[in-house]
This record gives C-alpha cells, structure tokens and sequence, in this order.
C-alpha cells in the first residue's frame, strides 16, 4: 500500500507537475493566444454592433426624421458625418485598448521570467 502511495505520488510529481511547468510556454502561445485572439475578435464585433456603425453606414444618406428638403439632407449628412467620427475615434481607442491586452498577454511570461532571473541572487 505504502509502495502503491510512493508511486503515485512520484509519478503526480514528475508527470503533473514538471510536465505542467514544460508544457505552460507552449500553451500560452498556442492554445491560449489562440483564446486571447478568439476573446479580442469578440469584442470587436461587440463594439461594433453596440455602436450601431453597420446601421450608420446603411442610412448615411438617408435624411433624418423623414426631411427630405435640401437642408434636411444637408443636415443629416453632416450630423452623421459627426457621430460616425465620434464613433470611429472610439473604437480606435478601444484598439488601442485592445492591442494593449494583448501585448501584455505576449510579453508577461518573457518579463516574469527576466524578472525572476534578474533577482534569483537575492534570493
């Protein structure tokens, strides 16, 4: 019984463990990145559809409240031009925001790792 114990514990170790530690670099830049990206896409379409910007984009010449005079259509043009604006800048910064995400999730092993090396004399 002990020996069966020893056994399991030994191959726990050696297989779950060590193994976990080896593979984790080449989960995260295969199967994770891989869910980072799926995640990003995610919230492009997220923004996308909650800004509404396929709908501008089908009623950008379209006049507003049914004004079809030469200065409603003027108007609407121009007040779409503005709200298109506003929402492009946003969703270039939440880009930003996004790209940001995942730099971070790309770099944060090599930086822990170089941080851990850096002060292993400390330790």
């Amino acid at each position: 019984m002990s020996q069966n114990f020893t056994l399991q514990m030994l191959k726990f170790v050696v297989i779950d463990v060590i193994g976990d530690f080896f593979y984790f670099p080449f989960w995260w830049y295969t199967q994770g990145s891989k869910r980072i990206l799926f995640f990003i896409w995610q919230k492009e379409l997220d923004i996308f559809y909650s800004l509404g910007l396929n709908v501008w984009l089908k009623v950008m010449f379209k006049p507003m409240y049914a004004d079809y005079s030469f200065g409603g259509r003027v108007i609407s043009f121009f007040m779409r031009i503005v709200i298109l604006i506003v929402d492009l800048l946003f969703v270039l910064l939440w880009n930003i925001g996004l790209v940001i995400i995942l730099l971070v999730w790309l770099f944060l092993p090599p930086i822990a790792l170089a941080g851990v090396l850096f002060n292993l004399p400390a330790i």
